[in-house]
């Protein structure tokens, strides 16, 4: 029947042609899809002592939270259970132990900090050449193999541990 035919082309082609957009918005657009692990290149990444930062990485997860008790071993820096990826401008002072965030807030072990994040696979993120970054992610991740990154541009807070 050819009516038939005639009614079901304008269904089927705009559904095609939505799928199509969706598939193209998706593949430049810096958000992922809730529950999809998806890790963009870092423009540079940096290691300072315990302290390893990244400079441009994707806004994926920036209205995620990142939270926890900061910890130190003496060669991992923490979040909670979580080594973490920190946004430009952190440092770590050797000599007080203590770190100090872009603002010029100071956090010792032990401090609850608090930011814009989400929490990645080592295995999603992409190292651009820089295994030494790789290996201390890996190596201070341990068995779940996650990091916590910090996005960049947003405020991490550093609150004194309760007494």
């Amino acid at each position: 029947m050819p009516t038939s035919s005639r009614l079901h082309r304008p269904i089927v082609l705009p559904s095609a042609a939505l799928l199509l957009l969706q598939v193209a918005a998706c593949s430049t657009s810096p958000q992922a899809p809730s529950g999809l692990e998806v890790a963009s290149v870092p423009a540079a990444w940096a290691l300072e002592g315990p302290v390893i930062t990244s400079v441009g990485y994707s806004e994926l997860g920036g209205a995620a939270g990142i939270s926890g008790e900061l910890g130190h071993d003496g060669s991992c820096l923490t979040v909670g259970p979580y080594p973490a990826v920190w946004p430009q401008g952190t440092t770590w002072d050797e000599q007080s132990a203590s770190l100090t965030l872009p603002d010029g807030t100071r956090a010792a072990p032990g401090a609850l900090i608090d930011g814009g994040g989400t929490y990645q696979r080592t295995s999603a993120l992409r190292y651009d050449g820089e295994e030494r970054i790789a290996t201390v992610l890996t190596d201070c991740a341990g068995a779940t193999g996650e990091v916590a990154v910090f996005t960049p541009g947003s405020t991490v807070t550093a609150q004194a541990p309760p007494a």
